[in-house]
């Protein structure tokens, strides 16, 4: 495969519906927006859903790292570039950069495991699959992943609860990843985004969430300085039954 392939880039509008009160862009849809990329880019490597499925495989997103520079604005476009950027043991790695104006705004780094439907199971890649995703490396300033159940306090506040709705249903017939992003990030109060901007997400999915079903959010700060604050949290079932994805975000207090 020519190697030039390996990288795509497209250009997405912020409209204005895609943008909070202030007029920035809303993190679960610059999710959207590289996620659609790849989206695009599988397709033109032929490594898209649709014809994996016909192999009775799909891709599922286990980690999903990402650092914000400088939120987009409403009314500009976004320049999307994206990669595989290699395979650790059954870990298949994509990274982004966002820019406008030739300026980095966000980058991204993420981790996939192809699933077999049938078993339900992740499994190792095709010669194909290797042969394209194999062939870069992560960037040296892409931010990786350390983030572990490990990492976790024992103990957390309960924030708010959520229901799956047909809007947050993906290919695979569960909740997206951006939908989680969107539960971790309004699962803060109002007055706490009056004050704060976010500057770093990282979150590890662990089980699927289906349709209809009601979600327990849980958060806890680990860390606050005058500069800015990090907070762990976590989406259960409703019950406390099964852990549905944990994630550590990083907010920038803003300046009066």
């Amino acid at each position: 495969m020519d190697i030039a392939l390996l990288t795509h880039r497209t250009v997405k509008p912020v409209l204005a519906e895609l943008t909070d009160h202030r007029g920035r862009l809303l993190c679960q849809w610059l999710c959207e927006m590289l996620s659609h990329a790849s989206v695009e880019h599988t397709d033109t490597l032929g490594v898209d859903v649709p014809t994996l499925m016909r192999q009775r495989l799909t891709w599922m997103l286990r980690r999903w790292h990402l650092i914000i520079d400088e939120m987009p604005l409403g009314g500009e476009e976004i320049e999307i570039e994206t990669m595989p950027t290699g395979i650790e043991k059954l870990l298949f790695l994509r990274c982004y950069r966002a820019t406008t104006a030739g300026r980095q705004r966000a980058k991204a780094f993420t981790e996939w495991l192809l699933v077999d439907i049938d078993r339900r199971r992740p499994t190792r890649p095709t010669p194909e699959l290797y042969d394209i995703c194999n062939r870069l490396a992560v960037p040296p300033d892409m931010p990786r992943g350390t983030l572990s159940q490990r990492n976790l306090p024992d103990e957390m506040a309960a924030a708010r609860q959520f229901t799956a709705l047909y809007s947050d249903i993906d290919f695979n017939g569960h909740v997206t990843q951006a939908s989680y992003v969107a539960w971790i990030v309004n699962s803060l109060p109002f007055e706490f985004h009056q004050q704060c901007q976010l500057a770093e997400i990282e979150v590890v999915y662990e089980h699927e969430v289906l349709a209809d079903a009601a979600v327990q959010t849980f958060t806890a700060t680990s860390h606050e300085d005058d500069e800015k604050i990090e907070i762990f949290h976590k989406i259960t079932a409703a019950d406390g039954q099964i852990l549905h994805c944990y994630a550590r975000s990083v907010w920038r207090k803003k300046s009066n």
